[in-house]
């Protein structure tokens, strides 16, 4: 819903990631999700009629914004897509082998030594992700393993076989789905009218990702 508001007014928000994500507590004391820092947001007035330098988070950029291209307000469900998949399966969709097993190596040797270094990706990293996106290439090892046991999950992000159906990671804006049509959709209803395990995990995400970002 914090989505279809922002796209409501004509504004793109452009850096959609869990460092952005607020978990608010209501009067009846009761959590709730907000979207901050709108440093990025851009107004339009059309679909498709942004353009500017590349602005955003790289794992959740979408292909549009790297190619150059004019974009909408589908950049963002792109990035939502890319939080959903993170939650479901602790990885970014666009990482690979290689990449993954980079930041272990990195977390184990911080580990040993004590220590905290600032996080930068690697060139040759960097160059993974961005071909991965541009290409909506996403980690087909793991992502098989998901396919079968989350159905629904996979569907939104991916598609079905039959072309009528948008998802979140098409390549083509036009036919990503929107914000209004992912709330109907079978997998975030769910989520939304039940009080369910599905729900709680990504309360515990938020909390696990950005502690910092609790409101009252």
């Amino acid at each position: 819903s914090g989505i279809e508001s922002i796209h409501s007014y004509g504004i793109i928000h452009r850096d959609i990631k869990p460092a952005n994500i607020m978990l608010y507590y209501k009067a009846n004391n009761k959590l709730s999700i907000k979207i901050i820092d709108f440093e990025f947001s851009e107004e339009t007035l059309q679909a498709g009629q942004c353009k500017g330098p590349v602005m955003g988070t790289l794992e959740y950029m979408a292909p549009e914004i790297l190619t150059g291209q004019k974009y909408g307000t589908s950049v963002d469900i792109w990035a939502s897509g890319v939080i959903l998949y993170e939650m479901l399966l602790n990885s970014i969709p666009f990482y690979n082998d290689f990449i993954e097993a980079s930041l272990i190596n990195r977390a184990v040797k911080n580990a040993v030594l004590n220590v905290t270094i600032p996080f930068h990706y690697t060139k040759k990293e960097k160059r993974i992700i961005v071909y991965n996106i541009k290409r909506a290439k996403v980690n087909s090892r793991v992502f098989s393993l998901f396919k079968t046991e989350n159905k629904e999950a996979y569907n939104l992000l991916m598609g079905k076989t039959c072309e009528k159906y948008k998802f979140i990671f098409n390549q083509a804006p036009s036919k990503r789905i929107t914000a209004t049509e992912m709330k109907c959709h079978e997998y975030i209803k769910d989520l939304c009218e039940k009080e369910n395990d599905k729900m709680r995990n990504i309360f515990r995400f938020f909390l696990k990702n950005n502690e910092a970002n609790i409101g009252k």
